[in-house]
């Protein structure tokens, strides 16, 4: 995971392709299912979302084979990211709402509020943000509570996008044409989103993958 966060992603797939080749020597589950996990997230990342579908599946395999239920939810959330970056948003929400329910059962917060604000992306992609918003705000509302700053910091973001893509709306359509289904005042300050609108925070390199069941 270190070397995820520092972008080096061919000494990332070095390893986890090391891994993958000695767990057919030691066997077992574990080694084979994090080191096909890995090859997929490290090409997921750089967005080679085709190429990394096929090592994601093999890993899903393996996890479900041992019913290992937080890193099966860990893999739909992967791979849902990969869906949506090829254009399948349908799926990519099956499989967000899938792995949120699962992290949701299994009481793991921190993957449950990364699930949430993926969910909230899918519904900023297909532009309804007031939808997106209520998922942000979930997923902010479990960060405060486990004291994350940084996911704090991101679904923040987030929030104010999707307001500021409401007000982008807003201006290029006649006010009096226009039903956006709600009346109160966003209590957030649109000056914190850009003008010219990036991607969301995206939290799909926040997941982490476990053992546990």
């Amino acid at each position: 995971m270190i070397l995820f966060r520092q972008k080096d992603y061919a000494s990332s797939d070095r390893i986890f392709r090391t891994i993958l080749d000695l767990s057919e020597d030691v066997g077992g589950w574990y080694f084979r299912g994090n080191a096909l996990w890995g090859i997929g997230k490290n090409l997921m990342i750089q967005g080679h979302h085709r190429d990394a579908m096929p090592w994601l599946r093999d890993a899903l395999g393996v996890f479900e084979s041992v019913d290992a239920r937080l890193p099966v939810a860990t893999v739909w959330g992967e791979l849902a990211v990969c869906h949506l970056g090829l254009g399948d948003d349908g799926k990519a929400l099956e499989l967000f709402q899938k792995a949120a329910q699962r992290d949701s059962e299994a009481g793991a917060i921190p993957n449950y509020q990364v699930a949430l604000a993926n969910i909230g992306n899918v519904y900023l992609y297909q532009r309804d943000y007031l939808t997106a918003i209520q998922y942000y705000r979930r997923a902010l509302a479990l960060a405060r509570e486990i004291r994350d700053p940084v996911s704090i910091k991101k679904w923040t973001y987030n929030i104010n996008l999707a307001y500021a893509r409401i007000r982008q709306s807003v201006d290029e359509q006649h006010p009096s044409e226009l039903d956006l289904g709600y009346g109160a005042v966003c209590p957030l300050d649109f000056t914190l989103a850009p003008t010219k609108f990036p991607p969301p925070i995206h939290p799909r390199c926040m997941c982490s993958m476990s053992s546990a069941k």
